[in-house]
């Protein structure tokens, strides 16, 4: 067994493996979103309110590529760290290569579908006739390199999935500062405005998908090709899409979120749709801790559980949980006292952050649920639980756009302040209840396994 692995399996100190585990994850998570957070600020200072409101549209076309990289990233990474578990690392390798090439053809597909119909399909999600023509020159720039940032995505959950989760972090460090770097260039320098942002977004993420790809072929000993048909694994490849499909469909149905919130939220101008944008890239920027923790803690989840050690994975979970309720407790206080020059940071606009302060209030209280729900749901995954992962992220965004649509009907503008925190109430109790459920079924295998011997 290899030492990292062995490590997983053995070390008392569960802390300080979620630490060594979780922390680069959430310092890439931090830095992936803070670079996209850097694109906002860049066209908020340079380029003008219009133009940030174009940029909430374009973020459900960003939110649809990383829901397909995590799709497969999460089911790859689950079948990964459960095969170095029960040490079958050829399984690894073979659920690796049917990642990659399942991630390139849907991301294309996808791609060049829309860019048949880009202007139809951008004033479908929310854009107005003013926000249209930045919406259009930095969507046609992310559309055409579409395909990078899932694939980076699944190739990052893949040398987290090995124990590598620096080399992650190292990844995403590097496209971040290209990002900036080329944004500073781009929109200040030469004046693009969002085709600028657009260019540097696509850049980065290229640079790190030529340095991805060299470094996951020798850590894996592949070259990543299925040389004929009969190598393509059918059972495989649904597997990979079961486990991953929970997480997966909660982002795509994210983006139905965001699209029902901007069509909402389109008749009120397109200041509202300006600061619903800033406020969800910061709110990304924030819940990325929740969010890496959870996915940190899944090779550590995964490799104990194929290994049958029901109680340790219990201790895991326990552990994973309260963390996650910790920080989301903090994160609903530091938005509740959030001062109006954070959001100043975006825009200059004071109208702008007026209604950006408005939303961060009630919208303080949607951690609790989220960081109850988000550690939950990936511990689900962790450990191949698709079917319950799967009903747990379908109720996720159901409840989201129900409660959008029916207290914007009700309540007006006001009413789809609270539609998030409502939502997430309901999300928590229910996920706690699962979590419940699961703890006892891992009390069961440990007392049947006991029994075996």
């Amino acid at each position: 067994m290899p030492q990292q692995i062995k490590k997983m399996t053995e070390d008392e100190n569960i802390i300080k493996l979620l630490f060594v585990l979780a922390l680069p994850a959430v310092i890439s998570g931090l830095v992936d979103s803070f670079y996209n957070t850097v694109d906002s600020i860049f066209v908020g200072q340079y380029v003008g309110s219009k133009a940030l409101a174009a940029l909430s549209v374009i973020n459900v076309i960003q939110l649809m590529y990383i829901s397909i990289g995590v799709l497969f990233s999460v089911g790859n990474a689950s079948i990964i760290s459960r095969a170095l578990g029960a040490q079958h690392p050829e399984r690894a390798k073979s659920s690796l290569i049917h990642s990659f090439w399942g991630v390139f053809f849907v991301s294309n597909i996808i791609s060049f579908s829309i860019l048949m119909n880009l202007d139809s399909f951008l004033t479908l999600i929310g854009a107005s006739e003013e926000s249209l023509p930045y919406a259009r020159d930095y969507g046609s720039i992310i559309l055409l390199t579409g395909f990078i940032l899932p694939i980076n995505n699944m190739l990052l959950g893949a040398f987290r999935a090995k124990g590598q989760a620096i080399s992650a972090t190292y990844l995403t460090i590097i496209g971040a500062i290209i990002n900036i770097a080329l944004d500073a260039l781009f929109i200040i320098s030469f004046g693009w405005g969002v085709a600028g942002a657009a260019l540097a977004t696509a850049i980065g993420q290229g640079v790190v998908f030529i340095i991805a790809v060299r470094r996951i072929m020798r850590l894996y000993n592949t070259n990543l090709l299925l040389h004929n048909k009969s190598e393509i694994s059918t059972p495989l490849l649904k597997e990979i899409l079961q486990v991953g499909t929970p997480t997966g469909l909660r982002l795509i149905l994210f983006v139905g979120v965001f699209s029902v919130a901007n069509i909402i939220l389109k008749p009120y101008g397109d200041n509202y749709l300006s600061a619903f944008g800033i406020f969800n890239r910061f709110i990304m920027l924030m819940s990325m801790i929740n969010i890496s923790l959870g996915i940190g803690s899944q090779p550590l989840i995964g490799v104990n559980y194929g290994a049958k050690l029901y109680k340790r994975v219990q201790r895991i979970i326990f552990k994973t949980f309260s963390i996650g309720l910790v920080i989301s407790i903090l994160t609903c206080i530091f938005l509740w006292y959030s001062p109006a020059s954070v959001y100043a940071i975006f825009t200059p606009d004071l109208d702008i952050i007026r209604i950006c302060r408005e939303i961060a209030i009630p919208q303080a209280y949607t951690y609790i649920g989220w960081g109850i729900f988000i550690c939950i749901a990936e511990s689900l995954q962790a450990m191949g639980h698709a079917k319950e992962s799967f009903w747990l992220s379908l109720l996720y965004p159901i409840s989201v756009i129900i409660a959008f649509v029916s207290f914007d009907i009700l309540w007006g503008l006001q009413g789809t302040y609270w539609a998030f925190p409502v939502s997430y109430l309901i999300i928590g109790i229910v996920s706690s209840i699962m979590l419940i459920k699961e703890l006892k079924s891992l009390n069961q295998k440990q007392e049947n396994l006991k029994n075996a011997f």
